[in-house]
């Protein structure tokens, strides 16, 4: 039988991207820097991470500081999010912990925006994978929490609370350490905050 021409198929942007030599290039760059301590590593970050296009609706994120989801962040080599933590009120009228993009009273926050719940389910998900399970995540929180930690600290507690890295009491993290040492204990998230 004669044989069929292969037919072309488009990669998206973010595929094309993670076939690049440019990316292959960061992951084998990121997997050199994990015998280094924190303070020798740098990470690619992003900013508002969880504010991006793929979440938005009529009701939420209406500007975006992002086209991607959170996980497609990651899988890009993104090794540092910034989450802004609210307590504001959602659409049943009562107050819950959200991911918004708004002033210290939670001005432009939406009735709709994504809970704290799911962008850390999310970054849970990312990091259980297989593939991932040497990965390490910086975690930044920035607090608009109204006080409400004890409510903050039990959605962490069920969603990432056994892949994050606990130094201490209010201790900051040992710029010594090494992200080797961490992975070895199971520990793929720092969390940090102002």
């Amino acid at each position: 039988p004669a044989l069929l021409p292969a037919t072309a198929t488009s990669a998206s942007p973010l595929d094309q991207h993670t076939a690049s030599p440019h990316h292959k290039a960061l992951i084998v760059q990121q997997k050199l820097a994990q015998p280094l301590t924190l303070g020798q590593t740098s990470l690619l970050t992003t900013h508002n991470s969880y504010n991006a296009r793929y979440y938005a609706n009529l009701f939420r994120y209406w500007d975006p500081n992002h086209y991607l989801s959170v996980a497609q962040q990651l899988d890009l080599g993104i090794r540092a999010l910034e989450y802004d933590a609210h307590h504001a009120l959602d659409a049943s009228g009562r107050k819950s912990l959200k991911l918004c993009h708004g002033t210290d009273q939670h001005l432009v926050c939406s009735l709709y925006d994504r809970s704290l719940q799911d962008g850390l389910l999310e970054l849970g998900t990312w990091l259980r994978r297989d593939a991932n399970r040497d990965e390490l995540v910086l975690l930044y929180i920035e607090d608009h929490l109204d006080g409400h930690y004890d409510e903050a600290l039990a959605v962490l507690e069920d969603t990432i609370g056994d892949l994050v890295y606990r130094p201490g009491d209010c201790e900051p993290l040992p710029m010594d350490l090494l992200q080797t040492d961490l992975l070895r204990a199971g520990k793929q998230i720092l969390i940090g905050g102002p």
